[in-house]
């Protein structure tokens, strides 16, 4: 149901209501459910954008067996260590511009 109301089928999408049936069916046992809300709070669609929100999501969907969400905590743990003399803002914008990562 989370996935039908993010993509708008069969009614307006709605990031919110999808935030909110993943996050019952998420603190039900649906890994899946984890990884979608995760995906919401990293990019703030629907929630607030949370990058902790995200991470602790995204470890609770890999230890639930979501293989994908381990390239995801990995890609935020990483944006969210910049390098030495690097504020967090501009890391963070210089690795959404590109692909690969490099020190800002």
């Amino acid at each position: 149901m989370g996935w039908l109301a993010s993509q708008g089928w069969g009614e307006p999408q709605n990031n919110a209501k999808a935030a909110m049936l993943w996050r019952e069916a998420g603190n039900g046992g649906v890994a899946v459910s984890d990884y979608s809300l995760a995906w919401l709070y990293e990019n703030g669609a629907g929630v607030p954008r949370d990058t902790n929100e995200a991470v602790r999501l995204y470890r609770r969907a890999a230890q639930g067996g979501i293989g994908s969400a381990a390239p995801r905590l990995m890609w935020l743990t990483l944006a969210a260590t910049p390098p030495a003399g690097c504020s967090r803002q501009r890391s963070m914008a210089t690795h959404s511009r590109n692909s690969s990562l490099r020190a800002c």
